[in-house]
């Protein structure tokens, strides 16, 4: 038997390879910690030149940048919140609206912008609607109103419905 050891121990320094110098362990360590920290931040930086190149794909496409930031209940219904940067100046503006105003924009505008005559965003007819339709609406609606902007911007700029409807300055 060897020194130490008790009846049935075996001896594993050969299975285990040589002793780890715990410096060397630590160094590792950190290095793969530091490499984990580093591909947080590449990933990061990638997700911010994704929204940046989005950003200014927008602009380009459609003189502006239009989002919905959610849904809220007011006296009894509900609005969505419109947020617009114009390519111009690069103020926010902020307007609420709910589903019918949509609708009535459209409605005023779709000819003179090219757009389909049928409201590409459907109606439910329910008294009413679940949270998760209203996300859907949230998604549907600023996509209905990008195209109406970069369909105007095709047009030589926003017609002052839409201007009037985001609370943008005409561009007149």
């Amino acid at each position: 038997e060897k020194a130490g050891g008790g009846a049935g121990e075996e001896d594993l320094s050969s299975a285990c390879g040589p002793p780890v110098d715990v410096s060397t362990l630590k160094v590792a360590l950190d290095a793969a910690a530091k490499s984990e920290v580093a591909q947080r931040h590449i990933d990061k930086a990638r997700s911010e030149l994704t929204a940046a190149q989005e950003t200014q794909a927008q602009l380009a496409n459609h003189g502006a940048i239009i989002t919905i930031t959610g849904h809220f209940e007011v006296s009894g219904h509900t609005e969505y919140r419109i947020v617009t940067v114009l390519a111009e100046g690069g103020a926010e503006h902020e307007s609420m609206h709910r589903f019918n105003d949509f609708r009535e924009l459209h409605e005023s505008m779709f000819q003179q912008l090219g757009l389909v005559a049928k409201f590409p965003v459907a109606k439910e007819m329910k008294m009413f609607h679940s949270a998760s339709l209203k996300n859907e609406r949230v998604g549907t609606l600023q996509t209905y109103l990008r195209d109406a902007a970069a369909a105007a911007k095709q047009r030589g700029g926003m017609p002052q419905t839409l201007c009037d409807f985001l609370c943008v300055p005409s561009a007149q």
